[in-house]
């Protein structure tokens, strides 16, 4: 077994250790799909790996487990019976049952007919209400929950799957069954790896133990995502925390108070511009048709009549805008050559400016355009004037003779 593929089966353990389904059976296909041969050391490696898979669970719960000393009795009680049996049949378990393709297929289909069986009795009675806390789970239902767990020594049947129905049998909501099988996996895993180390880990030389270094962080990284996901998808109506908290003043909804002087300032600019914009309107038309005909002048005597392009309609369109395309030239070009000369200008969104194609909207309106003719939008203001119009429509023609050397404009 190589590094990639030990990294890739700590992945599928930590990814699938806490979900219903069993890891150990997917370790064990996807190890045979990427031919991964079941060795001695291999067989080690997918049961200690488990370890990095629990130190998840020891970092997000280990108040849980030190503080609520009722908890940890209860998970200890249930770990009794799988620890013996555990103890009683690792030869069997580890010599004929780990690795054997066949049953871990078979567990695998037999644990999705239950979990369907399960699942669909459950959404028919509606089983979702607890009627026990995990602390104040009986140590006789602890055992019942271990001995549920004990089932998944058997590769392809699912711990998780295992101690959640074993959880929901003894009396736990759907999401504190969750939770007992993630405390409940602590001891168990350590036990196992702790065992299975004692009794195979003296074989192991360095390159091996560094293999088990690289799987235990893998591991513990993907379960750690892996259970914060699914807390939130079994636990129903799970409110999103907020990232800003107001003060009284804001209803505890935002922080700082509104800017009443700046909010009455826009209300005045409003006015303002109310009583312009009719006027302003009229002016800003009349410029941006001034635009379009000295443009259209300028370069009617220029090997073509015509080498731009008016995008949209002429009359249906905001005052202040003008957006033209001129085929055969790149827009960026166009647009470094008229900034040099102080003139702003856009070649579309920017979020959109660096990709080197038309604009995908100027493209829907004609559909003639291509990703290498330059479109340009001028924007007209409050402080345009005819002047502006004469020096930029000047400009413009001047750059198209500079470029024509290099690029042919494409006739319309």
């Amino acid at each position: 077994m190589n590094w990639g593929q030990g990294v890739i089966l700590a992945v599928v353990e930590g990814v699938t250790e806490f979900l219903p389904v069993s890891s150990t059976g997917h370790m064990i296909l996807v190890g045979q799909l990427l031919g991964v041969a079941q060795t001695g050391f291999v067989k080690s490696f997918e049961i200690a790996i488990q370890l990095g898979a629990i130190g998840a669970i020891v970092a997000l719960y280990w108040r849980k487990l030190l503080q609520q000393s009722r908890v940890a009795t209860r998970v200890a009680m249930a770990f009794l019976p799988t620890g013996i049996i555990g103890v009683l049949a690792y030869k069997l378990v580890k010599q004929y049952l780990l690795g054997n393709a066949w049953v871990t297929v078979g567990a695998l289909f037999l644990g999705g007919v239950v979990l369907l069986i399960w699942e669909g009795d459950r959404l028919k009675k509606q089983k979702s209400n607890s009627k026990f806390e995990i602390q104040n789970l009986s140590y006789g239902r602890c055992v019942l929950i271990g001995l549920g767990q004990a089932v998944a020594m058997i590769p392809g049947v699912s711990r998780a799957l295992a101690t959640i129905l074993s959880g929901e049998i003894a009396g736990l909501g759907r999401k504190e069954a969750v939770e007992f099988s993630f405390l409940l996996a602590v001891p168990t895993m350590m036990a196992a790896t702790g065992w299975d180390l004692v009794k195979s880990g003296g074989s192991f030389g360095r390159g091996e133990w560094e293999m088990l270094g690289l799987g235990f962080g893998a591991a513990f990284t993907a379960a750690r995502v892996t259970v914060k996901w699914l807390v939130l998808y079994v636990k129903k109506n799970t409110p999103i925390k907020k990232i800003m908290f107001g003060g009284d003043q804001e209803f505890g909804l935002r922080p700082g108070t509104e800017n009443v002087t700046l909010a009455t300032d826009i209300s005045k600019a409003l006015q303002e511009v109310e009583k312009i914009k009719e006027k302003e309107v009229k002016r800003l038309t009349k410029l941006r048709d001034y635009f379009f005909r000295t443009l259209d002048v300028r370069n009617s005597d220029v090997q073509r009549p015509k080498k731009f392009i008016i995008n949209g309609d002429l009359e249906n369109r905001l005052p202040n805008n003008i957006n033209i395309t001129i085929p055969g030239i790149p827009s960026d070009l166009l647009v470094i050559e008229l900034s040099a000369r102080g003139i702003m200008v856009a070649e579309k969104s920017a979020c959109k400016s660096g990709d080197g194609k038309a604009s995908h909207v100027i493209k829907a309106i004609n559909k003639n355009i291509n990703d290498t003719d330059g479109s340009l939008r001028f924007s007209l203001g409050r402080n345009t004037t005819k002047e502006d119009i004469d020096y930029t429509v000047k400009s413009l023609s001047e750059i198209l003779q500079k470029l024509k050397r290099w690029y042919t404009p494409t006739p319309i």
